[in-house]
């Protein structure tokens, strides 16, 4: 009896290991591993390879989030889209920049390139033009399927590259050190930057903010530093000065902290944001953050907002 309970206890332990999980529920290292793989072969194999056999990747109920257009899709409407993208850039290429995951949440930082030589995209004929865009996506995990995606490309960059505007490069960003905070105080420092100096203008940031801080500015390959970037916090509180932000999703790993929000705001009289005027316009969007902590401040920063929209709703 006693060699039967031993038995017992010693595949209780084998099972709880080979799951990734401990004795609480909590995902452990090895189930985070194969959240990361699973959340990467949809990228891979699906939306560049174009193979639909997509049934031990991605659940039935699968809903796709798609910040440029502000829709939501089902699986298959999702992968007549993916289908498309793959139709008009035969040639894409794609790159992982930044793969990060906790609990059942995998965020990916991406930059590619392509051609446009196939069908038309957002209603744009192909002209052979070379593209470089970049992008934030969460997926969620659920039973080792990837079971809903909110993605933040900047879709108003690549159609600026296909009808005409400047190309526009993009550097060649490599995740960097490791940190030695935990999880927990990294995703707290992150949301203070939003919330104590985005959100109240407070400008003593040497606590929090490195002298070396770069702002990526999602899709445009501009980069700010730190006495850049705050004036132009600022002016986002000038402009709306009753806006408020809710983190919808926060997760983090080593030293990279991944932020899914939405904010919600009244354009103040007189005021101007990118040049169009905001007097009594309300707005409602959202966007993706990647902040990357270093010796206990945040030293760089990748931000996705969906602009388009915010502008299409002063307008």
């Amino acid at each position: 009896m006693g060699q039967l309970k031993n038995f017992s206890l010693l595949s209780l332990m084998t099972i709880i290991f080979l799951t990734g999980c401990n004795k609480d529920g909590v995902v452990g290292s090895t189930q985070i591993e194969d959240n990361k793989t699973v959340a990467k072969r949809v990228t891979t194999e699906v939306v560049l390879q174009n193979n639909l056999n997509v049934d031990q990747i991605i659940s039935s109920d699968f809903v796709y989030h798609q910040a440029a257009t502000g829709t939501i899709l089902q699986r298959k409407a999702t992968l007549d889209f993916w289908q498309g993208i793959k139709a008009a850039f035969p040639d894409i290429k794609l790159t992982f920049r930044d793969v990060v995951a906790q609990g059942d949440l995998v965020g990916i930082r991406y930059t590619s390139k392509a051609t446009h030589t196939g069908g038309s995209f957002f209603g744009i004929p192909a002209a052979g033009k070379s593209i470089e865009g970049s992008g934030l996506i969460i997926r969620r995990i659920k039973d080792g399927k990837v079971a809903e995606e909110w993605d933040y490309a900047d879709v108003g960059s690549l159609v600026q590259q296909l009808t005409g505007s400047p190309t526009i490069s993009l550097s060649d960003y490599t995740a960097l050190s490791t940190s030695n905070s935990s999880i927990d105080d990294n995703i707290t420092l992150a949301k203070r930057v939003s919330n104590e100096v985005v959100l109240r203008k407070n400008l003593n940031v040497d606590e929090i903010i490195a002298s070396n801080f770069k702002y990526h500015v999602g899709g445009t390959g501009t980069i700010l530093d730190k006495p850049s970037v705050l004036p132009f916090w600022q002016s986002i509180v000038t402009t709306f000065p009753d806006i408020k932000l809710t983190f919808e999703q926060q997760f983090g790993e080593g030293n990279l902290v991944v932020l899914r929000y939405s904010n919600k705001g009244t354009g103040a009289t007189g005021s101007s944001f990118l040049g169009v005027p905001a007097a009594g316009k309300t707005i409602s969007i959202g966007g993706i953050i990647m902040r990357r902590i270093e010796n206990g401040k945040v030293a760089e920063e990748w931000d996705f907002t969906d602009v388009s929209t915010m502008l299409n709703q002063l307008k």
